[in-house]
């Protein structure tokens, strides 16, 4: 795995141009906000339940962090990080 670096700020695209959401899932109360405003749905609602008995946030695969940061901004219980891999 590529080392990686906390942003937790938007920030110009570095190097690889390559960025990841670290989620905390068993912090995370399942309102969907980071979900809600991902513009390039790199965020959805799990099928699985966390320690607190919610459907938690977790990356998709599918979709690549762009880094901008709106998840980071609109989670109101600081669950995620925003990193840039090197």
């Amino acid at each position: 795995m590529a080392e990686s670096k906390q942003v937790n700020q938007p920030k110009s695209k570095n190097k690889s141009g390559r960025y990841s959401a670290e989620i905390k899932k068993d912090k995370c109360k399942g309102c969907a906000l980071c979900v809600i405003h991902c513009p390039v749905r790199h965020l959805a609602v799990s099928k699985k339940l966390n320690k607190r008995g919610v459907h938690y946030a977790e990356c998709d695969p599918h979709h690549q962090c762009i880094g901008c940061g709106f998840c980071y901004v609109m989670c109101p219980d600081a669950c995620i990080e925003i990193r840039e891999e090197e």
